[in-house]
C-alpha cells in the first residue's frame, strides 16, 4: 500500500522544498525475500547484484565467442495476471572498497537511452528483458559484452558484477524473483562461456 503525500515545507530552502514537494510513504510493502531467492522491484525496491568468479587469464588472454547468463525465474508471491516488468543489467562499477552490496548495486555504468527512446543500455549492452512476475522458467541473458568490458578490470581493484534493475524501480509495487546461489543446484545461476584463443600478430 502506497500513499501519496504533499509537503510544503521548508519555506526557507527552495531546493529542499522542491525534493520534499511529493513523495511515497510506504505503508506496506512487498513480502520479504528469502535468502534462496533474488529479489527486482517492489516496494520497497530491490536490485539484484551478481558477482562473477571468472579466472583473469580468459578475460584477458581469450576472444569472448559467447557468455550466456541463466537464471532461473521463480513467482512472485504477489503477482497478478498479466503483471510484467521490465528489468535492465547493468555492468557494476563499485570498487572493492565498497563492502556494502546495498550501496555498490547503486553504482553502476553510464547508460544511454536508445535512438527510439524505448530503452537504455550500456557499454555491456545488454537488452532488457519484459517478464510476467508470476511466470517460472529459465531465462537466458546473453551477457558477452559484460565479459568484454572486463579485460584488464581486475577484480581486486573492482568486482566484476552485474546490476540488474526494475525500470519502474520506486513507482510500482511489481516485483520480480529469482533463484540465487542458496537455492537447490539445479536452480542456481549459471554462466556458460564461449572462446577462443586470442589471436596475436608476429612473425611465423
Amino acid at each position: 500500500m502506497t500513499q501519496a503525500l504533499e509537503s510544503k515545507t521548508p519555506t526557507d530552502d527552495i531546493a529542499v522544498a522542491a525534493n520534499l514537494a511529493d513523495f511515497a510513504l510506504i505503508v506496506r510493502g512487498t513480502p520479504p525475500v528469502p535468502v534462496q531467492e533474488l529479489g527486482v522491484g517492489g516496494l520497497p525496491s530491490k536490485r539484484a547484484y551478481l558477482r562473477f568468479d571468472v579466472p583473469q587469464r580468459l578475460l584477458d588472454s581469450t576472444q569472448i565467442i559467447r557468455a550466456t547468463l541463466r537464471l532461473t525465474q521463480v513467482p512472485s508471491p504477489t503477482a497478478l495476471p498479466n503483471d510484467s516488468v521490465t528489468i535492465g543489467f547493468w555492468m557494476g562499477t563499485a570498487t572493492a572498497l565498497v563492502t556494502d552490496h546495498v550501496l555498490a548495486a547503486s553504482l553502476h555504468e553510464q547508460l544511454v537511452q536508445a535512438s527510439d527512446g524505448s530503452f537504455f543500455y550500456g557499454q555491456a549492452n545488454i537488452h532488457p528483458k519484459q517478464l510476467d512476475t508470476g511466470e517460472s522458467a529459465t531465462r537466458s541473458i546473453e551477457v558477452a559484452g559484460l565479459l568484454r568490458a572486463w579485460f584488464k578490470v581486475q577484480p581486486t581493484d573492482r568486482p566484476h558484477a552485474l546490476i540488474i534493475q526494475s525500470f519502474a524501480e520506486g513507482t510500482r509495487p511489481l516485483e520480480l524473483r529469482f533463484a540465487s546461489r542458496e537455492a537447490a543446484a539445479a536452480l542456481r545461476p549459471t554462466l556458460q562461456i564461449t572462446f577462443v584463443p586470442r589471436a596475436t600478430a608476429g612473425v611465423p
